[in-house]
C-alpha cells in the first residue's frame, strides 16, 4: 500500500516542512524589506507550509501509535505540538479575518500586522515538538514511555461517550450562544454603523415611533403602508 512508505517518512515530512518554511521566510526577508504586500504573502505562505507539513506528520504518527502507545509517552509531544500548531495558525487566520471583516484571503493574506505574525510564530514551537517526537518514534520503532497510562484511543473513547450523554437542551443553549456571539460581534465592532439588510428599516421605524409614539400606527414597510406595533415587523 502507498500509505505504508509515507508513514515511515513522517519525521522527514516534519523536518522538510520546517526547512521549506524557513527558506521561504528567508526569501521574504532578503527580497522584501520593509515588508510590502508581496513580502507578507510569502511570510504567510511559509507559515502555512509549516502548518500543513507539521499537521500531516503528526497525523501520520498518531495513526500508527494512538492505539498502542500510552499517552504518557513521547506521543504526548506529538499531541501537544499539533495542538500548538493548529491553535496558533488558526487563531492568526481568524484574527486577520475579523480584522478585515472577512475581506482578506486565508492563504497568503493571514499575516497583516505584528499581532497576526506573533500568533502564527507560536506554531514554530509546536512544529519542532512534532519533528522531535516523530523522529524518536521512527528511530526507536515506538514511542518512549514515561509512565504506564491509557492510550489516546481509550481516552478519546471516554470523551466521546461523555459527549454523547449531553442532552438536547444543552445543545440548544450552546447553539444559541454561538449564534448570539456571531451576531453580536459586528454590532460591537461597528457601533455607529447600521448592520444587516433590514437594520435601516428598524431605524426608520424607531424614528417614526419617537416622533409619533402610538401602540398601533401606519408605517411604510416592505413596499406598503402597514398598521403594526413599532419594531415588531
Amino acid at each position: 500500500m502507498i500509505i505504508v512508505p509515507i508513514l515511515r517518512f513522517r519525521a522527514l515530512i516534519a523536518i522538510l516542512s520546517i526547512l521549506i518554511s524557513l527558506t521561504v521566510f528567508i526569501i521574504a526577508i532578503l527580497y522584501y524589506r520593509p515588508y510590502p504586500a508581496g513580502g507578507l504573502r510569502l511570510v504567510d505562505i511559509s507559515f502555512w507550509i509549516l502548518f500543513m507539513g507539521s499537521v500531516a506528520a503528526g497525523l501520520l504518527d498518531l495513526s500508527l501509535f494512538w492505539k498502542k502507545s500510552p499517552l504518557l509517552s513521547t506521543i504526548l509531544f506529538t499531541v501537544i505540538g499539533m495542538g500548538i500548531v493548529i491553535v496558533a495558525r488558526v487563531s492568526s487566520a481568524i484574527y486577520s479575518l475579523l480584522k478585515t471583516s472577512f475581506y482578506t484571503q486565508l492563504i497568503g493574506g493571514s499575516i497583516l500586522d505584528e499581532t497576526s505574525y506573533k500568533l502564527a510564530s507560536i506554531s514554530i514551537l509546536g512544529s519542532f515538538m512534532i519533528a522531535a517526537s516523530t523522529a524518536m518514534s521512527t528511530i526507536e520503532g515506538e514511542h518512549v514511555v514515561f509512565r504506564k497510562s491509557p492510550t489516546l484511543h481509550v481516552l478519546l473513547t471516554h470523551v466521546a461517550k461523555a459527549l454523547s450523554n449531553i442532552g438536547p437542551k444543552t445543545l440548544y443553549i450552546i447553539s444559541f450562544i454561538i449564534g448570539f456571539v456571531v451576531r453580536l460581534y459586528p454590532e460591537l465592532k461597528y457601533p455607529d454603523l447600521p448592520i444587516s439588510l433590514d437594520t435601516l428599516g428598524y431605524i426608520s421605524v424607531a424614528r417614526d415611533f419617537s416622533q409619533e409614539p402610538k401602540i398601533l400606527t401606519m408605517y411604510l414597510w416592505l413596499g406598503g403602508w402597514r398598521k403594526l406595533p413599532p419594531l415588531l415587523t
